[in-house]
């Protein structure tokens, strides 16, 4: 069981997710070296969907350590066994599960660029507001064949 515990740990075990961004976002170099590093046997990666941090926030930890999506946590689980258990938007797992790139990945930008971090929002909204027509609809729907009956 590794211990070893770095800035990002603390950061993210304590939802200090703004300081946690802007720790993966000023230094490549270090982010990456700090994305592989466990704690008790959690990637940065398994805590932040632990701790349900942004999917910014996972997306950037993902892309400083790609592989850290195959690692099992501490509870035996890959990062995309616990983005499905969390419920995480259909865009973080699909980066997680390699279906989908993120944005910066596909771009060259990254993802402090307000750009990237606001098409982001825009997506996961147009989502869940294509998630809230849908259900609303077959309610109308249902609503209408029990008038009928």
């Amino acid at each position: 069981m590794n211990k070893k515990f770095n800035a990002l740990h603390s950061r993210l075990i304590e939802r200090r997710f703004e300081e946690a961004r802007i720790k993966l976002t000023k230094d490549r170099r270090s982010s990456r070296t700090m994305a592989k590093e466990m704690l008790n046997d959690d990637l940065p990666l398994h805590i932040a969907l632990f701790v349900n941090a942004p999917d910014d926030i996972i997306i950037a930890l993902h892309q400083a350590y790609p592989d850290g999506a195959k690692i099992k946590s501490s509870k035996g689980k890959t990062a995309i066994q616990i983005a499905v258990d969390t419920k995480r938007s259909d865009l973080v797992q699909d980066i997680l599960c390699g279906r989908r790139r993120a944005a910066s990945a596909t771009t060259g930008r990254t993802m402090n660029d307000k750009d990237s971090i606001a098409e982001l929002e825009r997506k996961m909204r147009t989502s869940l507001d294509d998630c809230l027509v849908k259900a609303f609809s077959q309610r109308s729907v249902m609503r209408k064949v029990k008038a009928t009956n």
